[in-house]
């Protein structure tokens, strides 16, 4: 198995509207596995992961791919935990009613109740996503030692977990 990237687009793709990617990988080999994922980075530096899918080269050439949409919601523990500077927290969201894009919500908030940061707010396509959170608030201030609650909030599902930021 191996991991794919174009260096070369770095930097090149920008939308700020909902967007389908290709990528062609010229240098597969026959009866070799494949593994990609996307990174999209919004126009506040939050990044996203979608993936990874696998992809499997036949020996006659055919290519099958591997991308199980999730039957549920999951939100995931952040890691590392504690963490200094930063943490990534994973979370799947299923398919709703056939629906191709599902409202979602992230928001962290600190021991108070009080808004720190939103992650996200945008409809996500089924699939199992992974953001971070840089350990700044909503103004790009540096945020305290201290236990934070991250929340995501979609139709019919709300979950809240602790992390714990260190210096």
């Amino acid at each position: 198995s191996s991991y794919n990237y174009d260096s070369s687009l770095k930097g090149q793709i920008n939308s700020s509207r909902h967007t389908e990617y290709e990528y062609v990988d010229k240098y597969v080999q026959a009866g070799q596995n494949y593994w990609y994922k996307l990174v999209d980075v919004d126009l506040k530096g939050v990044r996203t992961e979608h993936g990874p899918i696998k992809a499997a080269v036949s020996v006659n050439g055919e290519i099958s791919t591997t991308n199980t949409l999730p039957a549920h919601y999951i939100l995931g523990d952040n890691y590392p935990n504690p963490f200094n500077p930063s943490t990534k927290i994973d979370f799947s969201v299923p398919e709703i009613n056939g629906a191709n894009l599902v409202p979602v919500r992230m928001v962290v908030y600190n021991s108070l109740g009080q808004v720190v940061r939103q992650l996200i707010n945008k409809p996500l396509a089924a699939g199992t996503y992974r953001v971070q959170w840089d350990g700044l608030n909503a103004v790009g201030e540096r945020m305290p030692t201290g236990v934070y609650i991250y929340q995501i909030s979609a139709p019919g599902f709300q979950q809240n977990k602790k992390m714990m930021l260190i210096k």
